[in-house]
């Protein structure tokens, strides 16, 4: 993550547990997955903040953003947000998904890996 972000231990996963945290934490998955996820430990994020995740190919063409606003404060616990092959299509490749805080960066462009 960035600094001063509230969003920290920035990983990708293949799903997520009843805690919302990451479960199976990798950067590879299959054409055959059927959820991609992006998931972060948020500390202080105030109610009323934009939570954001922009997903490109590895080229920086863009694929899919999802946000959310929560109406509560997150004083410390998981997020996240997961791509599907209804969202774009899961082909082989490499892509990246960056997580934004009111439609600004808040991590670097996390790499991930598409396999056949």
């Amino acid at each position: 993550s960035l600094p001063n972000s509230p969003l920290r231990e920035v990983v990708m996963s293949q799903r997520v547990g009843n805690d919302d945290c990451a479960v199976g934490v990798t950067n590879t998955f299959s054409v055959s997955s059927t959820q991609i996820y992006i998931v972060a430990r948020a500390v202080g994020v105030q109610s009323g903040t934009r939570l954001g995740s922009v997903w490109r190919k590895a080229d920086g063409t863009p694929l899919v953003e999802f946000d959310f606003t929560p109406d509560f404060t997150i004083q410390d616990a998981c997020i996240w947000f997961f791509a599907a092959p209804e969202d774009f299509p899961f082909e082989a490749g490499s892509y990246t998904v960056t997580l934004t805080v009111n439609n600004q960066p808040a991590s670097n462009p996390v790499p991930f890996t598409i396999a056949p």
